[in-house]
C-alpha cells in the first residue's frame, strides 16, 4: 500500500467530519438514525478487520483480530437484546 499514513489521515478526517455532523444534527427531528449509522461504521470496521486479507501478520495483529471478533459478537448480542427488551424506544408508524 502506497502512502498508508496519508490514507489514515484522510479517513480520520472524513470520519471526524461525519461524526461531527451526526452530533450536530442529533437535536434536530429527522428521519435519519444517526446512532444507527455510527453503529454501522463500527460494525464495518470490526468486520473489515477479520474479513480482509492480511499478507504479513505481526504478533499484535492476531490479538486485534481476535478482539474484533469478540467485540463484534458482544455488540451484536447487545443490539439484539436491546431490540427485544426495549420495544418502547422504537416508534410505531
Amino acid at each position: 500500500m502506497k502512502l498508508p499514513w496519508i490514507r489514515v489521515l484522510l479517513f480520520t478526517a472524513y470520519a471526524t467530519f461525519d461524526i461531527g455532523v451526526a452530533v450536530y444534527f442529533s437535536d434536530v427531528t429527522t428521519k435519519v438514525g444517526y446512532p444507527a449509522h455510527i453503529g454501522g461504521g463500527i460494525a464495518g470496521l470490526l468486520t473489515g478487520i477479520y474479513i480482509l486479507k492480511n499478507l504479513k501478520w505481526e504478533p499484535w495483529e492476531e490479538k486485534l483480530w481476535k478482539a474484533s471478533i469478540i467485540i463484534g459478537v458482544i455488540l451484536t448480542l447487545f443490539a439484539i437484546g436491546w431490540n427485544i427488551f426495549k420495544p418502547e424506544w422504537y416508534p410505531v408508524e
